[in-house]
């Protein structure tokens, strides 16, 4: 959360000339709902569910995609081993210290962290990470992206295709 997924993946998947996906916004469009009212009606565990069921939908889909997940959809239910077998996955790396200072100045505001104060904020992005980087750090390339710069995540991933 926070990290640069989706505005990365649209001027990644332009410079690669691939399509672009946001996971979030296929869910939002194919539910007719915001993330953030699923959460608050329907709970996380149920948007996990939805996660699952548009990932592998994907398979559908034909052509080359940068796919933009939400933060948690590579811990649960073996997506990331689903989402490696199909394609290359990217973990755009931050620390705690740089997530906050982004969620904090984000125009977005994230349906997790609502009611939270800092230093509330700052205690859930810890806990968060401590719990996702095992699966994040399965991806392929694990990238620095707090000072990113398209060119070198494509070098990067070109050297991996």
């Amino acid at each position: 959360m926070g990290c640069g997924k989706s505005t990365a993946g649209k001027k990644l998947a332009n410079r690669l000339e691939y399509n672009f996906l946001d996971i979030d916004e296929l869910i939002q469009k194919g539910e007719n709902i915001s993330i953030e009212k699923i959460f608050q009606y329907n709970g996380e565990a149920y948007f996990r569910q939805l996660e699952n069921k548009y990932l592998r939908n994907l398979n559908e889909k034909r052509g080359n995609y940068v796919i933009a997940t939400g933060g948690g959809l590579p811990c649960h239910d073996g997506n990331m081993d689903y989402m490696k077998e199909r394609g290359l996955t990217v973990y755009l790396k931050m620390n705690t210290k740089q997530l906050f200072y982004r969620l904090k100045h984000a125009k977005k505001k994230r349906p997790l962290l609502q009611n939270k104060t800092e230093a509330e904020v700052v205690k859930y992005i810890e806990t968060k990470l401590e719990e996702r980087e095992p699966s994040y750090n399965k991806a392929n390339i694990v990238f620095d992206a707090f000072n990113m710069k398209i060119s070198e995540l494509v070098e990067e991933i070109n050297q991996h295709l």
